[in-house]
């Protein structure tokens, strides 16, 4: 038994051995790089301020500007990274006046070159690259040019921002750095066209006193103006100018400039002289006074040429007249001549020879306004209308309806006019049909028709209750117990005339 079973795994394994099919076999293997690093460029810049190249944040500081006025500033765009990078600049409101915002004017200039000048919230320079050195210097000059009113005492608050990127990147993908200068410009006071205006010139000087000029400024606004630096050309000897170094003129009121002294002069002695200016100097055939301001913006100036008002009587009686602006300035001038202007609030003795309001009202302007506006409105000439006897030149002659009663006008003697047929007049039968006038004629024609010849002498002709009036186309009739046609008879005005008077 045991050799069969130890034959048969013989007989086994020797079946296996031959009947053996394919195998696999699988090989594995690790290697380490110990103490390895990896390292990228980094994208980064500073903004300095130049001087001593320390950070800043805040480019603009700005009060006060004023039209004409400038303010400028200079930033540093420092490379920081590896990377070099190009970059834009933008400036983008933050708070503020959109009014002032939108006038503000801006220039950049990046290492002398000039980039930008145009209006502030335009300003977007791009792409700027820095390329080769590790910095750029950048100077931004802030202006305003326009003088409207609305931009008085005004504040905007603007960022300048930089942003930069790598070369072969973009904008808004790979590295990238974004740094901002924070501004703020703030608007003063100045003086707008009409603010002040030359409102009274003694161009003329006082009777008898030729050097007792003087010009009186008005303040248009609400609001007090300083006078400091201001100037008026052409007030001095020929060109010159007269400055005014100091002072203010409140709302509404007044600023005397005088050649003299009130105490030297016929001005009442209590009339306060802001400046007397011993330079003046007015041309009696006119002067162009322009008043700038402390800017050297003009503010308002009189006509060139001649005086555009006022009076110098030389003969007897003299007289002296400002030249006095209207109550709305832009409709120009007049003399003074109302009585009001011709006190002793304004003059010393002798009062009645100078004109003039220095340092107050002008009185003038309403009632040249009244004469002018009654000369215009003025009812023309009504001429009344002629009597029914005394027909004028052009005027139609009326045709009234004759009375039963009436009789034909027969004048005494002959007329001196040619008469055809020297016949008597019949003189017509009573009926209920009124019997018509002869005919009247001034030249002989054919047809029986009424003309007056008008001359330039007036005819008056009075009306009697027995006249009948002069009518057209009136035909003399033969009478009833005749057989014969009656001429027309031809009577002159002249002869009707001599005839009633007769």
């Amino acid at each position: 038994m045991n050799n069969l079973l130890f034959k048969s795994a013989i007989i086994v394994f020797i079946a296996n051995f031959f009947f053996v099919g394919s195998t696999y076999a699988y090989l594995t293997d690790g290697e380490s790089s110990m103490a390895n690093t990896f390292s990228a460029s980094s994208l980064d810049f500073s903004l300095l301020n130049p001087p001593d190249n320390t950070p800043i944040t805040q480019l603009f500081s700005v009060t006060g500007l004023t039209p004409g006025d400038s303010r400028s500033m200079s930033a540093k765009i420092n490379k920081e990274g590896s990377l070099f990078f190009q970059y834009k600049v933008t400036a983008v409101k933050t708070s503020g006046d959109d009014g002032l915002c939108n006038a503000l004017r801006v220039r950049a200039v990046a290492d002398g070159n000039e980039l930008y000048d145009g209006n502030l919230l335009g300003l977007s320079i791009s792409p700027y690259k820095l390329l080769s050195g590790t910095s750029d210097n950048w100077t931004f000059t802030v202006r305003l040019d326009d003088t409207g009113a609305e931009l008085k005492n005004k504040n905007c608050n603007f960022n300048i921002v930089y942003r930069g990127w790598q070369i072969s990147g973009s904008s808004t993908s790979g590295f990238y750095d974004v740094e901002t200068l924070s501004n703020s410009v703030a608007t003063g006071s100045w003086a707008s066209p009409g603010d002040v205006v030359i409102n009274e010139v003694m161009w003329m000087g006082s009777v008898g006193e030729p050097e007792d000029e003087w010009i009186e400024l008005r303040n248009t606004t609400d609001n007090a103006i300083n006078l400091a630096g201001w100037k008026i050309d052409r007030a001095g000897e020929g060109a010159g100018a007269i400055t005014i170094s100091s002072g203010s003129i409140p709302a509404h009121e007044y600023f005397l400039i005088a050649r003299k002294s009130a105490t030297a002069s016929a001005v009442k002695n209590s009339i306060t002289v802001d400046l007397v200016a011993s330079g003046m100097r007015l041309e009696n055939g006119g002067e162009a006074l322009v008043l700038k301001d402390d800017t050297d913006f003009v503010v308002d100036s009189t006509p060139a040429g001649s005086w555009p008002a006022g009076t110098h009587v030389t003969t007897v009686p003299q007289s002296d007249k400002s030249m006095e602006r209207n109550d709305d300035p832009a409709t120009g001038w007049h003399a003074c001549v109302s009585a009001e202007c011709n006190t002793e609030e304004f003059w010393d003795s002798p009062v009645g020879q100078n004109y003039g309001t220095p340092r107050s009202q002008n009185h003038s302007d309403e009632n040249i306004k009244g004469v002018q506006e009654k000369d215009e409105t003025s009812a023309p000439l009504v001429v009344p209308e002629p009597a029914p006897l005394a027909p004028q030149e052009n005027d139609p002659v009326a045709e009234p309806t004759p009375s039963p009663d009436s009789s034909p006008v027969v004048p005494s003697e002959p007329s001196p006019s040619p008469i055809p047929t020297p016949s008597p007049i019949p003189t017509p039968e009573s009926s209920p049909e009124p019997t018509p006038a002869p005919e009247v004629v001034v030249d002989p024609t054919p047809i029986p028709e009424v003309i007056v010849e008008s001359t330039p002498e007036p005819e008056i002709i009075p009306e009697t209750p027995q006249e009948e009036p002069v009518t057209q186309e009136t035909q003399s009739e033969p009478s009833s117990d005749s057989g014969d046609s009656q001429a027309p008879l031809e009577i002159s005005i002249f002869d009707l005339i001599k005839y009633y008077y007769a």
